[in-house]
């Protein structure tokens, strides 16, 4: 239900053009708020990602632990952009990265295509899903003003 209010003459006209279609107003109503309403673009949910994203299947070795080196375990890029990456890992190493202590940050080391030096980053974990037997892990780059961001930066262009 919705109420709102008008001025008489709105009001009237509206009255008027129910009559004349033989509706009653709130009918009357309906149908001019969806015609209006099929005029306007189909809304899309929001991209919350600052950066376009490039699907990518690069090798990456994760450490996690206070940068020591604790965790050490493997895992695949499956996408990347300028502010972050998607990593797909088993979910037993997956748990041990990211609940390790209670850690949220790791660093991620990889080679890109088009880069003669590896490329190691410091991450942030944004979100993890399960997808059967592996997690993916979405995590945003702690650095973005470091060499190996120009490089990735570089690999995107």
């Amino acid at each position: 239900m919705i109420s709102f209010r008008t001025n008489g003459k709105l009001r009237e006209a509206l009255k008027r053009k129910a009559k004349e279609e033989k509706r009653s107003l709130s009918a009357m109503i309906e149908v001019i708020l969806y015609q209006k309403m099929a005029e306007f673009p189909t809304a899309k949910p929001s991209d919350r990602r600052g950066y376009p994203r490039k699907k990518d299947t690069l090798p990456v070795i994760i450490r996690a632990g206070n940068g020591s080196g604790k965790v050490v375990e493997g895992g695949t890029i499956t996408n990347i952009s300028f502010g972050g990456v998607r990593i797909n890992m088993p979910k037993d190493v997956a748990h041990r990265i990211v609940e390790e202590e209670g850690e949220k940050d790791f660093d991620i080391l990889f080679t890109l295509p088009d880069e003669p030096k590896p490329v190691s980053l410091r991450c942030q974990v944004r979100n993890v899903a399960e997808a059967g037997d592996t997690l993916i892990v979405g995590a945003t780059f702690l650095q973005p003003d470091s060499p190996s961001c120009q490089s990735v930066q570089r690999h995107l262009m």
